[in-house]
């Protein structure tokens, strides 16, 4: 069954109270489902889009775990080089050393931004390309 109305206005308020463009909630979409337009979702697939995007789902981030404020940095400095998540969460394997964005600790959150700091500022984008170390 197709994905309803309410459920697409849902996924977008949702987005909208934690701060996500258009771009990063369709990469995060598309992270989720594999599908890259919204309107190609189904009905569960919408529940399991607004289920991740819902305060009350998301895991309790212990005193070690990276802070929203980090993690919405690495996401601005990432869209703002033009990177997509699939490149982003490559960067964060590399270099954070974990799969996802979501499970980065502090420490390691803050060398994910000091890295993308560096590319940003010398305007170097890898495309893709992971396998120069960053310094």
């Amino acid at each position: 069954m197709k994905i309803t109305y309410a459920q697409i206005k849902k996924i977008f308020v949702l987005a909208k109270e934690r701060d996500l463009d258009n771009d990063i909630l369709h990469d995060y979409i598309f992270m989720i489902t594999k599908k890259e337009h919204i309107n190609e979702l189904t009905k569960a697939e919408g529940i399991e889009v607004i289920n991740s995007l819902s305060p009350a789902r998301q895991p309790m981030r212990g005193n070690n775990m990276a802070s929203e404020k980090q993690l919405n940095y690495i996401k601005g400095l990432a869209k703002d080089m033009g990177w997509n998540s699939k490149r982003l969460n490559g960067f964060v394997k590399k270099v954070g050393s974990v799969d996802d964005i979501r499970f980065l600790t502090k420490v390691n959150a803050s060398k994910v931004i000091e890295g993308l700091k560096k590319l940003f500022e010398k305007g170097e984008q890898y495309y893709g390309r992971f396998d120069e170390k960053i310094q």
